[in-house]
């Protein structure tokens, strides 16, 4: 504001002073106020924040082990420390995500194994687009080993938690599906797809509307297919299995199970199915088939609207890396 006051006194002392004298004292005063306000907005359209495109991408949760740790060699009986990064890159906050270490006991002691096993992650959003992330710091020692060469032992670290999907797809409703009318279409009702996620490791992939008459031939029925997938890097699990998950007691139908939820603008639609298990070696079956009962009106025109649809799942994936203990024999 200091700069636009100073470049107006700048512009107004250039001015002859017959133009000065011809404006009165109020025509001068609105003058210098409107230049200051009209400055003033055309700095804050410019500098003003970007839009973050927050549901998009295929990410949730990420981790990876920091550099050098572990460490690829270390001698046996020596403390060292593991660290982990781990991120919510995808668009849903986490509330509880469990995590477990996996790792010979006999040749790694975890020295805190019961700290930090629940931790919590915001999700993406206009204030922080990259997510929140933590660095986790587990202490451990490697053991005592036999022999005289090295002994490769891996660590792994497993984590599952609960994640939410939203897409909002753009479907067009033709109210005229038999062009029994004389009107021109803003849209037409056909596939789309969408190929670069929501915010999370499962997505929408592409929803088919479809419309008919109803048998009075004053409605239109919509049916939509809704096609889904694991875009991620884990297996998805059943939302009740996650705690047991990762402490390695899942029971036997734990994986690919997804709850969904769809909405046409302000009415629910019915689904042929709550739950759907994704087959892996037949992605064109991963559908759901929605309906909207009431349907709608033949008098309006063709529109184009979005489908609110909702995504709910647990999640799981695992990070490992592989150390050599070396005993201290090897360098006496």
């Amino acid at each position: 504001m200091n700069i636009l006051h100073n470049l107006v006194s700048v512009l107004l002392s250039r001015v002859s002073k017959k133009v000065a004298m011809l404006i009165s004292g109020r025509s001068f005063l609105f003058v210098m106020v409107f230049i200051i306000f009209a400055g003033c907005d055309s700095l804050s359209r410019v500098a003003g924040p970007t839009a973050v495109q927050v549901h998009t991408g295929t990410q949730g949760l990420e981790a990876n082990f920091v550099a050098n740790t572990p460490p690829l060699q270390l001698f046996e009986q020596t403390p060292f420390n593991l660290l982990l990064e781990v991120s919510n890159k995808g668009a849903n906050d986490l509330e509880n995500v469990a995590f477990s270490i996996s790792t010979n006991p006999q040749l790694v002691l975890l020295r805190n194994p019961d700290e930090q096993r629940v931790i919590q992650l915001a999700g993406r959003s206009r204030i922080n687009p990259n997510g929140e992330k933590i660095i986790l710091n587990i202490k451990a020692q490697t053991q005592k080993v036999s022999g005289t060469s090295g002994v490769s032992v891996p660590i792994s670290t497993s984590f599952c938690y609960q994640y939410q999907t939203k897409a909002s797809p753009f479907i067009c409703v033709d109210t005229d599906p038999t062009n029994q009318r004389q009107l021109k279409k803003s849209c037409d009702a056909q596939e789309v797809s969408l190929g670069n996620g929501q915010g999370g490791p499962v997505s929408v992939t592409r929803v088919i509307p479809s419309l008919y008459l109803s048998d009075l031939g004053d409605r239109v029925n919509l049916r939509i297919k809704i096609f889904i997938a694991n875009q991620g890097n884990g297996e998805i699990i059943d939302t009740s299995q996650i705690e047991n998950y990762c402490a390695g007691h899942p029971s036997k139908d734990v994986f690919n199970r997804v709850s969904i939820r769809a909405q046409f603008q302000d009415q629910v639609l019915q689904c042929n199915k709550e739950i759907l298990t994704l087959k892996r070696e037949n992605e064109d079956e991963n559908y759901i088939e929605c309906e909207l009962p009431q349907g709608i009106n033949v008098r309006l025109a063709p529109f184009l609207t979005p489908v609110s649809i909702i995504l709910e799942y647990g999640y799981t994936f695992t990070v490992s890396r592989t150390m050599t203990i070396l005993p201290r024999e090897m360098f006496i």
